[in-house]
């Protein structure tokens, strides 16, 4: 997150913000600031961080977004889980040492072809 809004003091403060454009401040760089994240949401269809500085948990920043924006954000959601066993059982699935390597061979095969340029240059001294 380059951009953050606050700070704020309660993360009613931070939904409110979130939800209401008419009363967000500005966005500020975020710099060299570095952050733990403190509650994470969806609310009425909108992602919302709210984050503290690691030295000042008592100051709050938040970044939101429209949900439908996360993909086109580099947000990755995961689908409504109706328990929260049903969650970790998804959870352990997707980060066991297969799913983790499946997921990085898929993404290798779907990659375009990174020798197309060099192929093209080499054809130009042929």
């Amino acid at each position: 997150d380059n951009e953050i809004v606050g700070p704020f003091r309660t993360v009613e403060e931070c939904i409110d913000v979130a939800l209401n454009p008419d009363i967000c401040p500005e966005p500020i760089p975020r710099g060299d600031m570095e952050l733990s994240l403190n509650s994470l949401r969806i609310h009425r269809g909108t992602f919302i961080k709210v984050l503290h500085p690691k030295d000042d948990p008592e100051r709050l920043y938040t970044v939101f977004f429209p949900v439908r924006k996360a993909e086109e954000i580099g947000q990755q959601l995961s689908k409504i889980f109706l328990s929260h066993r049903e969650c970790e059982k998804d959870g352990s699935k997707s980060n066991s040492f297969k799913g983790i390597l499946l997921n990085k061979c898929e993404d290798e095969f779907n990659k375009k072809n990174i020798y197309d340029g060099w192929k093209e240059e080499k054809k130009s001294y042929e």
